[in-house]
């Protein structure tokens, strides 16, 4: 029942992506709208790392994790420090008859007048076998790094009767990285995703980052109307 419902979801979701429902002449009966807002700021922030090889500080690592769920999933991993992350999901959903439909999904990121020295220092980021056979909304955020924003976004708003009036859906994204001064020295970052991200249906998002002042972000809106 619970795999009946990811797929029936995720068929929603890709009928709305490839055939948006064109507006009609008629007078609506009701407004329908999802919003999801996502705001992060990182601002006058010094950084300094000496020496920093603990592992338990510089490590991030998913292993045959984030699999066969159905629904909504959200994931956020960070042992580095200073970072912003987040999943935020907005939906509505109405019968309605000759309902307005709309969707609404806006990120706004930013690391200003930032200072970041490392020196010896070893970031590693790891998704291994995982995120695998899940079926709905998926967004998994992993960061080993400094001074990183990260986040999804999803809006959904959906008209299962006959939807007559229009449907709308909007993405914003605004990012700004500036005055910002980054040293590293004799460093390493190693990001990999091996084995992972497969068999999805639906949307996935997934961000992932050991470096640093990064600003990443997965945006989609969606309106649907039946």
């Amino acid at each position: 029942m619970k795999k009946a419902l990811g797929i029936g979801l995720a068929v929603m979701l890709c009928l709305a992506l490839v055939s948006p429902a064109m507006a009609g002449g008629r007078r609506p009966h009701g407004f329908n709208k999802a919003d999801a807002y996502v705001v992060q700021a990182n601002e006058f922030v010094a950084d300094i790392e000496i020496l920093n090889l603990s592992v338990t500080d510089v490590d991030a690592g998913m292993f045959g994790s984030i699999m066969e769920n159905t629904g909504i999933v959200g994931v956020n991993q960070a042992p580095g420090k200073l970072n912003n992350q987040g999943n935020v999901v907005a939906a509505s959903v109405t019968r309605e008859d000759r309902a307005f439909q709309k969707a609404d999904a806006s990120v706004e990121q930013a690391n200003m007048l930032d200072f970041d020295l490392e020196f010896l220092a070893l970031s590693a980021d790891i998704i291994d076998s995982s995120i695998m056979g899940n079926g709905g909304i998926v967004g998994v955020n992993q960061s080993a790094g400094d001074l990183n924003n990260q986040a999804n976004s999803v809006a959904i708003a959906a008209g299962l009767d006959d939807v007559e009036c229009g449907t709308v859906a909007e993405a914003e994204l605004c990012q700004v990285t500036g005055c910002a001064v980054v040293v590293d020295l004799a460093t390493a970052r190693v990001d990999a995703i091996t084995g992972s991200v497969n068999g999805n249906s639906g949307i996935v998002g997934v961000n992932q980052s050991a470096g640093n002042l990064n600003n990443q972000a997965n945006v989609v809106s969606i309106s649907y109307s039946h």
